[in-house]
């Protein structure tokens, strides 16, 4: 895959956040094209993957994305809330943009921002009337001639966020947060256990947290499970993966998969070149 995107002048590089932020940042990603600043790449596809994401552009024209079935500009810094379908876009030449993979229950604690509001869709960071939001773009368009530091200013960031949170704890996203950490499933029955919750409620608080609902949201994560599944081993025995991830077959998590990525996942990703994937872990 990284071949054929530096064929066509287009790179996309992950890098890990702080150790500090772990717990709430899955991982950073930085594309950039080298060609002609009045050309656009083919169009690239980002996969649901139940994160907040929070995308920066620092250099080049803005991004155009298709929405309502039409190219348009995206921001040049804006917060894509939880989708439930590949966005795609695409990326003029001699540009810059970084993405930040926000655990969704993070960034609606620290905020108080009903994540319902952009499901399946964006908000510019001008729009947000969250103070300090715009400092972070600022900060990195100051360092463009360095991308090493440009990573640290992000981190720096997220991690002055910290304290914030402590101050905004609630029960919906620390719940969340438990579930996360323990590694466990967003299934009805964990949901029950840990709320302490009828079912009714556990949907009220997700579809007004996050937009979705507990089935929906649980879906997303285990398509993101079989991502980083097979970024980390590449093609594995699909009913061992539907076996190890909760689907209750083969023909279940191939389904699943088609839905949310618009291809099987027995598709050589190598040919995927338009794809961007998480990074594996």
């Amino acid at each position: 895959m990284a071949s054929d995107i530096l064929a066509m002048g287009l790179s996309y590089r992950t890098f890990k956040p702080s150790p500090i932020l772990s717990s709430w940042v899955s991982h950073y990603w930085v594309t950039e094209t080298t060609f002609n600043p009045d050309k656009l790449t083919p169009a690239q596809t980002c996969l649901p993957m139940g994160l907040v994401q929070w995308v920066v552009q620092t250099r080049g024209k803005q991004q155009l994305g298709f929405m309502d079935n039409q190219w348009d500009p995206f921001p040049d810094d804006f917060i894509v809330g939880l989708t439930n379908r590949p966005v795609r876009w695409k990326m003029f030449g001699e540009s810059r943009a970084f993405g930040i993979c926000i655990s969704p229950e993070w960034f609606s604690q620290i905020y108080n921002f009903p994540l319902s509001s952009i499901s399946d869709s964006f908000i510019g960071i001008v729009n947000l009337d969250i103070p300090g939001l715009s400092l972070l773009r600022e900060q990195l368009v100051s360092e463009e001639n360095s991308l090493s530091r440009q990573i640290e200013i992000i981190d720096e960031f997220l991690i002055g966020l910290l304290e914030k949170q402590k101050e905004a704890e609630n029960f919906f996203a620390s719940t969340i947060q438990k579930i996360r950490l323990e590694k466990g499933s967003f299934d009805k029955e964990t949901l029950r256990d840990h709320f302490f919750l009828g079912d009714r409620q556990i949907q009220r608080l997700f579809k007004t947290n996050f937009g979705l609902s507990p089935k929906a949201y649980e879906r997303i994560t285990r398509f993101s499970n079989t991502v980083r599944y097979i970024n980390r081993y590449g093609r594995p025995q699909w009913d061992a993966v539907a076996d190890e991830l909760g689907y209750s077959d083969q023909a279940h998590l191939i389904r699943e998969f088609k839905a949310y990525a618009g291809f099987t996942p027995s598709s050589s990703f190598a040919s995927n070149s338009s794809v961007l994937l998480a990074p594996a872990e």
